[in-house]
């Protein structure tokens, strides 16, 4: 039996922690004895607890005396890495150290643009993949921007993300002549919410009664989210409130139109399970999103950071035949197909055992 050490040091909860979980609780128990580096009180670590062994620690910079010496008390056979800060960080701690027998670094997508000394972070990140055995990248985008900043493209896999399917699409009446949107994500910078909220202030002046929007989520802009809602009196705009990561493909069944309207993406897991659930979407032309979606076929790409073109996309759905977008809806089920669970397990696992 192998024994694997995942280290992810966010808090917050979103698509990298989503994989990491979805990892530990597939993975042969009988092939790998799993053990967890997290930072405190995560919601991940809080959703494993008692299943696996897990170690908390504090993330700050100066900590990583305390994450050498977790490191080398567990001494696994294959560390497994995630995120630009785990990656940097472990780099940092092992410095010096005898290599371990495989270190695999998941990029699931790049450094956010509103990070102070975003640059610094970009040149640690980048000096810890030279030094790690094997890197995954969640899209072929990844992989190229990998690629420009200097990371070798034979140390580099394309494996993406991958979900439980259904093996055929409920059915679900269309709500063609009121379309349900809806956004789940963390309230960020980067998942472009403030471009998706001017569209809907211009929207509402002509088509006020004739769509929903319902926002499920939390994070640091959720005040300034709710002041400019009830300051422009976007009355059809509903803030449901974070919901539980095992229930979100349930609430998308709910809706016809996904939204994502981000700024910067690696291959967002809600682009998957919306498609999975027959959702059309709206997904700016950013990371590994066109790498799946189509425009005009499962849904519409957006130009990033641009209120006008995400109106306009609206606009179009508002106005669609219920026919085309029963078609369309169609396609998206369709197009989620290849991103099961199950190949993306087997292929990490071939990668442990390479």
């Amino acid at each position: 039996m192998q024994t694997v050490l995942f280290i992810i040091l966010n808090s917050s909860y979103g698509g990298a922690e989503k994989h990491v979980y979805d990892l530990i609780e597939n993975l042969d128990k009988d092939k790998y004895r799993i053990s967890l580096i997290a930072a405190k009180n995560s919601k991940l670590s809080s959703m494993l607890k008692k299943r696996i062994n897990i170690i908390e620690i504090n993330t700050s910079l100066w900590n990583v005396g305390n994450l050498r010496k977790v490191i080398t008390q567990q001494n696994p056979d294959i560390i497994h890495i995630h995120s630009p800060r785990a990656s940097f960080l472990s780099y940092i701690s092992m410095a010096g150290k005898k290599k371990h027998k495989k270190i695999l670094v998941t990029a699931h997508g790049w450094i956010p643009e509103r990070f102070k000394f975003s640059k610094v972070f970009e040149f640690l990140y980048i000096l810890s993949l030279r030094n790690v055995n094997k890197i995954i990248a969640v899209s072929t985008q990844v992989k190229n921007l990998l690629i420009e900043k200097g990371v070798e493209h034979q140390k580099i896999s394309v494996i993406p993300n991958g979900i439980e399917l259904l093996q055929e699409l409920p059915v679900v009446d269309c709500q063609i002549n009121k379309p349900k949107f809806v956004f789940v994500g963390r309230f960020v910078e980067e998942k472009g919410l403030f471009y998706l909220l001017e569209a809907i202030k211009k929207l509402n002046n002509k088509y006020f009664n004739q769509y929903s929007l319902d926002i499920y989520g939390s994070g640091p802009l959720e005040n300034q989210i709710l002041k400019f809602i009830n300051e422009n009196k976007l009355n059809n705009v509903k803030l449901k409130g974070f919901v539980q990561p095992e229930k979100v493909s349930e609430v998308l069944l709910l809706y016809d139109v996904f939204l994502l309207p981000s700024v910067q993406e690696g291959f967002p897991y809600t682009l998957i399970e919306s498609l999975s659930r027959g959702l059309v979407v709206l997904g700016s032309d950013v990371g590994g999103i066109s790498e799946v979606l189509k425009d005009q076929f499962n849904g519409f790409l957006l130009t990033p950071k641009n209120s006008e073109d995400i109106y306009m996309k609206m606009e179009m759905i508002i106005n669609m035949k219920k026919d085309d977008l029963t078609l369309m809806k169609t396609n998206a089920f369709n197009s989620s197909k290849p991103y099961n669970l199950k190949n993306m397990i087997e292929s990490i696992d071939y990668l442990y055992n390479e």
